[in-house]
């Protein structure tokens, strides 16, 4: 996928956003307006399993998107902040440095200082970006760490994410709920609803404004 220019990705993920608030907007609606008991504790067990499937693919997508940004780009490892070199070393020394020969990690290390610079920078999108089904804090904090963008945001609000939205959506999905679900209102979902969507729109922000700045690049480099 090419994402080539700023606009471009500007464009993709406002849409993307838009899409989704639309969908989750509609689904609050439902909640808020349900009157019978039988089905509001239905609707809001459905409204969770959504509300988790558009966190976690809006954040997957928002990262998935920058990176095929970055790899559009035709920029090399030296044009870039360092935190980018570790995808480097990673594609190119995949297995355990610990197993390996000294002159083996002394190979790494020419590499790191050496020749790593003049290579262009790829990641392969589909390896990096995983979150295997549980964008939890830890999970969020591993994606923002590999933009460079600051976690601080999301640790604050590790009960939100971790606890409030994930263990709903899985004790739902394990069909372990009832109890849970006993005391639970419409007004606990639609304060949820709210902190999620805040949420996904805040990375949002981050990695927007990450790109807009050009954070990415190396300062260093760019201005010699």
């Amino acid at each position: 996928m090419k994402i080539r220019n700023k606009n471009a990705f500007f464009e993709y993920l406002d849409k993307d956003m838009s899409n989704r608030q639309h969908e989750l907007s509609n689904i609050k609606e439902m909640v808020f307006n349900a009157k019978r008991e039988i089905n509001i504790k239905i609707l809001i067990k459905s409204a969770i399993l959504i509300l988790y499937s558009h966190w976690e693919g809006s954040v997957k997508n928002i990262t998935k998107i920058y990176f095929y940004y970055l790899n559009s780009q035709g920029m090399k490892y030296r044009d870039l902040h360092n935190n980018y070199l570790t995808f480097g070393m990673i594609n190119k020394y995949s297995t355990d440095l610990t197993s390996r020969k000294f002159n083996d990690v002394k190979s790494v290390v020419s590499y790191l200082k050496n020749d790593i610079n003049d290579e262009k920078f790829y990641v392969n999108v589909s390896n990096y970006v995983k979150t295997n089904g549980n964008l939890n804090t830890e999970a969020i904090t591993d994606l923002s760490d590999k933009i460079g963008i600051c976690t601080n945001g999301f640790y604050s609000k590790k009960t939100i994410i971790d606890y409030r939205l994930l263990k709903s959506r899985n004790s739902i999905s394990h069909g372990d709920s009832s109890a849970f679900f006993d005391d639970y209102t419409k007004d606990d979902y639609i304060d949820l609803h709210d902190k999620i969507v805040e949420l996904m729109i805040y990375f949002k922000s981050l990695v927007t404004n990450f790109v807009a700045m050009e954070s990415y690049k190396n300062k260093v480099n760019t201005n010699t």
